[in-house]
């Protein structure tokens, strides 16, 4: 009537409708023999269903509402085991609009049974948190808000927002906390990160293990990298780098900065640019570069005039501001005023790779050490200058003292000469 055509109804609503009588299949569209030999499409009650050999492949079906059937499930290749490792053998309800593509499981429970979740493929996973989600693997476990696991064996993200990258045995439990990859790793503090590695800990807010192994972040905002670093106190902002510092411990980590050998704890760059090969000795003394061939434009000082400075330069005692540590040193800024040394210009490169240089505000507010030095050693010079000029008018007093007291012995001598005349021509004038 009226162009429609009703297969199973004589009231067909479309152009084709078809609503058999029974409680089976609308559409079936098969290739096989019987019912466990086939292959085709099966229309059934709101579900579109493919079929190899007899099993369930892909289905695409069910109800929008809140009622926890699926949307979409591709189903188990297996038609054995037990009755929950099958679709149709039961497993929890799928959450809301949920995504179950894993072709197996091992419980009920491991399903996406959260609202919005999605396990993409894989086995035994589950995405139990609202909009979760697991990219596969084994045995995986997505269970807090908007968690993540991409793959990997046996991983949870346990807490909102908590992302584990994949990897075995590593849990992300802390809020907003990540763990990219390794083996049983942990980030259990506010946004703590481990990038990878194995038996690491983050549990400080913010935490980050870079790598390694057996190491621990315990305070808030600490960098740690290495193996075996576990700070003895829990102390935000800080950064620990390579292994244990116990004694007997041998050579274990060297800080190596803008160069590419170390070989010293801190060793930091080749030349002018970067460093001049600083480094800290084994000892614990600071050492910086200072070969001439480092240098150029090379000032001459005058040591008196140097010294002169010197006596003009305050040098006091102080603790700085809100600590009780205590130093005797000049201040930046007379220094400076006196000897002008420090970086006068700053050199970066623009945005198009030209060097520039601009003025630095800041010269006078630091001191280098060497400068103190180098200021000390030429006042030095100056008094040892003095020194010898002393030297050499001491050695002319001593001369002309030793001149004098010659002279006083022979006038001395001639004075008792003089008595003794006397004395004779007294006598004899009795």
């Amino acid at each position: 009537m009226d162009g429609y055509v009703g297969i199973g109804t004589a009231a067909p609503l479309t152009l084709l409708s078809v609503a058999p009588n029974s409680t089976g299949p609308k559409i079936t569209l098969w290739d096989g023999g019987s019912t466990t030999d086939h292959y085709g499409f099966t229309i059934s009650a709101g579900e579109l269903d493919y079929h190899a050999d007899g099993r369930h492949v892909f289905k695409y079906g069910g109800k929008a509402s809140g009622t926890g059937t699926e949307l979409l499930i591709l189903e188990t290749p297996g038609a054995s085991g037990p009755g929950w490792s099958l679709r149709r053998g039961g497993g929890n309800a799928r959450g809301l609009y949920a995504v179950d593509w894993q072709g197996d499981r091992w419980t009920a429970t491991q399903v996406a049974s959260g609202d919005y979740a999605v396990i993409a493929g894989g086995r035994s996973n589950t995405a139990s948190g609202s909009l979760s989600t697991v990219g596969g693997g084994y045995q995986n476990t997505a269970n807090g808000f908007y968690s993540t696991v991409s793959g990997g064996n046996i991983n949870i993200a346990s807490n909102s927002g908590s992302t584990v990258g994949g990897g075995y045995g590593n849990t992300a439990s802390g809020l907003y906390s990540t763990v990219n990859g390794g083996i049983n790793n942990s980030a259990s503090g506010y946004g703590s990160i481990i990038c990878g590695g194995e038996n690491n800990t983050a549990s400080g807010t913010s935490s980050v293990v870079l790598g390694g192994t057996n190491n621990t972040a315990n305070g808030n905002y600490n960098l740690v990298f290495g193996w075996g670093v576990v700070p003895s106190v829990n102390e935000p902002y800080r950064v620990y780098l390579f292994g244990p510092t116990t004694s007997g411990s041998g050579n274990l980590g060297f800080l190596v900065i803008n160069r590419f050998d170390g070989d010293y704890p801190i060793h930091v760059g080749p030349n002018t640019n970067n460093g001049n090969g600083a480094y800290l000795t084994t000892g614990g003394t600071w050492t910086n570069g200072s070969s001439r061939t480092f240098k150029e434009r090379f000032v001459q000082q005058r040591p008196q005039e140097v010294l002169e400075k010197i006596r003009q330069l305050p040098v006091e005692g102080y603790y700085y501001k809100g600590t009780e540590e205590y130093h005797i040193t000049p201040m930046a800024e007379d220094f400076y005023r006196l000897f002008r040394t420090g970086v006068y210009e700053i050199l970066e490169t623009d945005s198009t790779g030209r060097l520039i240089r601009r003025p630095n505000p800041e010269v006078d507010k630091y001191l280098a050490a060497s400068d103190v030095a180098g200021v000390g050693l030429l006042g030095i010079q100056a008094l040892a200058e003095e020194n010898d000029a002393l030297k050499k008018a001491n050695a002319a007093l001593q001369a002309r003292v030793k001149g004098l007291e010659v002279q006083v012995e022979a006038f001395r001598a001639e004075l008792e000469a003089l008595k003794a005349r006397i004395a004779e021509a007294r006598a004899e004038g009795r």
